[in-house]
């Protein structure tokens, strides 16, 4: 069984319908094939008066076909360019979309591109790292959203560069209560003298700390390691996937918005015209709030 790696915007309203209409269709040509997604979620502030329809309806097809989804935050993945920047409040305009883009472009090439864990000893990567990721951070099919964080350093130890990515992410909620993750994966890259084993426990009870893993978990943390870096100047990298309880967050953002506005039958004729009835919104609004509902179930266990 192969599997498939389709990225794709929640953001733009063109890409939010042909990649899950995608999605769709390659699970129907090949349904025993595992599929990841990899989806970017729009400023929370608004690009479309319809983007919070369409995000629901989109995530709902990613619910139901894909078996793994990576998701960023374009408001998460600012602020996070904004503090490593040291940028005042409001600087927004040092933050380029080209920075973001390659911020999010070299964290899936930390959990995506071959790594030595994986490779045969014959030295050839069969490819196993999308699903060795499925397997190890989203196994359960009502919990499969993967959150990505991701930093690369110069002249750094590991303990620190694990530090600098701990403090990069956000542990709470408005609430101030704590985000939980269910499993994780870490990725190291950079590594030709062997020097991280040394390092692993004292950077897994970080992650257990910083990451406040769920005490069923037993083996929370899967460590991967590869000599070679991703760029060029040889910087090691880390690289943390997550199935992290922030998702939440999003995903119910986005259905009280959108419910507020299906209430009041706001934009609904736009979506009437081309057979989307008010059955496909309440199917898209009953699984999107399952999947809220099995993570918090999940948290709380």
């Amino acid at each position: 069984m192969w599997l498939s790696k389709i990225p794709w915007m929640l953001t733009g309203e063109k890409q939010k319908g042909v990649g899950s209409r995608l999605c769709e269709l390659l699970r129907d040509e090949y349904p025993l094939a595992y599929q990841l997604s990899v989806c970017v979620a729009p400023h929370s502030t608004g690009e479309s008066p319809l983007q919070h329809y369409n995000c629901l309806l989109c995530l709902a097809r990613l619910q139901r076909y894909a078996d793994g989804i990576i998701w960023f935050d374009n408001d998460e993945v600012m602020n996070r360019l904004l503090k490593a920047t040291r940028a005042p409040p409001g600087g927004f305009s040092n933050v380029t979309l080209n920075a973001m883009n390659h911020h999010i472009s070299s964290a899936l090439c930390g959990v995506l591109c071959p790594i030595d864990s994986l490779t045969p000893k014959t030295g050839v990567s069969l490819g196993m790292e999308p699903w060795e990721l499925i397997r190890s951070v989203c196994p359960m099919p009502a919990n499969k959203f993967i959150h990505v964080n991701h930093v690369s350093e110069r002249k750094s130890s590991w303990i620190d560069i694990a530090k600098n990515a701990t403090n990069f992410l956000q542990q709470r909620n408005q609430d101030g209560q704590h985000y939980t993750s269910l499993s994780n994966v870490i990725v190291s890259r950079g590594d030709p003298t062997g020097s991280f084993p040394s390092h692993i426990n004292a950077i897994e009870e970080r992650i257990k700390k910083c990451y406040n893993t769920v005490s069923w978990n037993p083996y929370p943390c899967d460590f991967w390691i590869g000599k070679r870096s991703l760029s060029k100047t040889d910087k090691p990298s880390l690289t943390i996937a997550s199935n992290y309880s922030s998702v939440i967050d999003l995903l119910q953002r986005v259905v009280n918005r959108s419910q507020e506005m299906y209430n009041a039958g706001a934009y609904l004729h736009w979506y009437q015209k081309y057979g989307c009835d008010k059955e496909y919104f309440e199917c898209a609004f009953e699984s999107v709030n399952n999947v809220i509902a099995s993570y918090q179930e999940s948290i709380l266990s």
